[in-house]
């Protein structure tokens, strides 16, 4: 398998059964923030991301691989550890 060392497109995970539009600022571009979110608390201030989400357009990266095997190491590790 071969890997690119391009970053796929990213933003905060949208918490389950909210819009991207809802939760993600918009850049002065148009285009979603990557690492910041509304507190949800009805006025435009924000918080850091916890989770992302990202692109599958550009294939396989180093970066989407790394993210994929920390998912899964952490699963892996939070099993052992019950």
């Amino acid at each position: 398998m071969c890997y690119v060392g391009g970053q796929p497109d990213y933003h905060c995970q949208v918490p389950e059964g909210q819009s991207v539009d809802d939760v993600i600022p918009k850049n002065d571009k148009g285009g979603l923030l990557k690492c910041q979110m509304y507190l949800g608390d009805g006025t435009n201030q924000t918080k850091p991301c916890v989770n992302w989400t990202y692109s599958g357009d550009i294939g396989n990266t180093i970066v989407s691989q790394v993210v994929g095997l920390h998912g899964l190491l952490l699963s892996v590790s939070l099993s052992l550890c019950r």
